[in-house]
């Protein structure tokens, strides 16, 4: 996060489209439901910033949970094992 928020980082803002936002999340609720994932499409439709997004989003999970205790939003509602 320091890095990143640094001067020194000269970093592009990464924007997903509708079915890489929609593959993300739905491999965010596989995970929360102990689902098994298994992403797989044509050559080039973004499976490798679909699992960029969704370890950014997992480590942005882990702490929004280490510091308010609880997931954000929906995933806050499900019962985690």
């Amino acid at each position: 996060h320091e890095w990143f928020a640094s001067e020194k980082a000269k970093t592009i803002p990464l924007n997903v489209r509708w079915h890489q936002l929609v593959g993300i999340l739905k491999m965010m609720l596989n995970l929360f439901h102990s689902k098994p994932i298994l992403l797989m499409d044509e050559v080039g439709l973004g499976k490798t910033i679909q699992v960029v997004g969704l370890l950014c989003l997992l480590t942005f999970f882990r702490s929004h949970h280490d510091k308010h205790k609880k997931f954000p939003g929906h995933f806050g509602l499900i019962p985690h094992i």
